[in-house]
């Protein structure tokens, strides 16, 4: 007997027509068919509970025992700065509460063949994804009032850690403030010119220069590379 007819004899009804909706749906045909029949059948058999048994308090436990070992794991990353996610009994809270947005939604990706097994890969490839702005490049800032201009002094190790080269960020700024004087000094400093002599212009200017985009994906603000254990 083929999965899809012991399913007819075990599954109810309408959960049966159910299935073969989404198999015809799906263009899901012969062995295929039959392996998401065997799953189903698995999974409805899972969920069945004798008569009296006591599914309120079995569901508490289910949820509580994950949900504090959860709680646990969260004190494993203490020490580690990037792991600024919300996990734990927060996160259980969130996902019964079917929040819409949560409040730091994060992404597991997995790298393939050989960008999975060298660690100088893997670092480089995080750094293309984190989102970077001028503010994570530099180490000093100096407002000149008396000619309208602002000094930025890259710092070398943030450019070497995210991979980011200063004419790139001289580029970047060009295409973003066309209307400003932007040049990479010899000395490794960003020089920004302000066609204006109006003071408060310059410090409105100054906070949003700061925060603009130079490389990665917008909104990634931590990336966290790790080995699975199961790898």
């Amino acid at each position: 007997m083929d999965d899809l007819k012991r399913a007819e004899q075990v599954l109810p009804k309408r959960l049966y027509e159910k299935l073969l909706d989404r198999l015809k749906k799906h263009n899901i045909k012969g062995k295929l068919a039959n392996k998401v029949a065997r799953e189903v059948i698995k999974e409805y058999e899972r969920a069945q509970q004798t008569p009296g048994e006591a599914v309120g308090v079995v569901t508490a436990q289910s949820i509580g025992e994950p949900g504090t070992q959860m709680t646990l794991n969260v004190f494993h990353f203490a020490g580690v700065a990037e792991m600024n996610v919300t996990i734990g009994l927060p996160r259980v809270i969130e996902v019964l509460d079917a929040r819409r947005t949560p409040s730091t939604p994060s992404m597991t990706i997995y790298l393939k063949g050989e960008y999975a097994k060298d660690e100088k890969k893997v670092r480089k490839i995080a750094a293309e994804l984190i989102e970077v702005k001028l503010k994570d490049l530099i180490s000093d800032t100096v407002m000149d009032l008396l000619n309208m201009r602002l000094l930025f002094t890259l710092d070398k190790g943030a450019l070497r850690n995210y991979n980011v080269k200063p004419k790139q960020v001289e580029e970047m700024l060009k295409k973003v403030y066309k209307n400003a004087d932007v040049k990479l000094l010899k000395d490794g400093k960003i020089r920004i010119k302000l066609k204006t002599e109006d003071i408060g212009e310059m410090y409105k200017f100054k906070s949003k220069v700061l925060d603009t985009y130079i490389k990665g994906v917008p909104g990634i603000t931590h990336v966290l590379p790790i080995r699975d254990k199961k790898e």
